[in-house]
């Protein structure tokens, strides 16, 4: 628990505190690993994906960073969201020696503290903003369709099929992402398939 750590501090040292515990955590280089293997499929490297993951000066590593803070519950209720992710963004820049950017950033560090937890989460898939579309008929959640759809590392002239297609949203989410591709949705139910022609209306 973090709440007895933090408990008592004014708020400034409560940060700082906060700060330490996030930048030294021990389980960085594990989440880097994963960063960088996540990363190589992404490019289309599989065959490199295994060594991707192995600690070297020569690996990709993150140079700029941004971190989004998120406080919640009553006893850290003198700490501030803004002020976690100030101090813990300068915390992790001295340790890790990375720069702050607050746009065009390679890794994005998610810190949120609560009276139970402190959770460190580095996304490794996102979509673009521009990129969503809320559809009319739901179906599988659309940042997992999208992150599903990621994972295929599509390519132009691709030919992708969904035989249990649903509403459609995986496709329809592919296609805003990767659209010089060709996508083909099936499904046994005629009731789906109409969910999907209203979704792609």
């Amino acid at each position: 628990k973090i709440s007895p750590i933090l408990e008592g501090l004014e708020r400034e040292k409560a940060e700082e505190a906060l700060a330490t515990l996030v930048a030294q955590q021990s389980r960085w280089e594990n989440a880097l690993k994963t960063w960088r293997l996540m990363l190589a499929v992404a490019r289309g490297e599989e065959e490199l994906s295994e060594e991707a993951s192995t600690s070297s000066p020569s690996k990709p590593s993150p140079s700029t960073f941004r971190v989004s803070g998120k406080r919640s519950g009553k006893k850290l209720a003198h700490l501030s969201s803004n002020g976690i992710a100030e101090i813990c963004g300068e915390a992790i820049a001295n340790h890790h020696g990375w720069e702050v950017a607050l746009r065009d950033f390679d890794l994005e560090v998610l810190v949120h503290a609560n009276d139970e937890v402190l959770l460190v989460a580095l996304p490794i898939f996102e979509r673009q903003s521009s990129k969503q579309q809320n559809f009319s008929l739901p179906g599988l959640a659309q940042p997992v369709a999208w992150a599903m759809a990621k994972t295929c590392a599509i390519e132009a002239n691709d030919l992708v099929v969904d035989p249990m297609c649903g509403s459609g949203i995986i496709l329809l989410e592919a296609v805003q992402c990767w659209p010089n591709a060709k996508y083909l949705g099936l499904d046994i139910d005629r009731k789906q398939l109409e969910r999907s022609s209203e979704n792609l209306s």
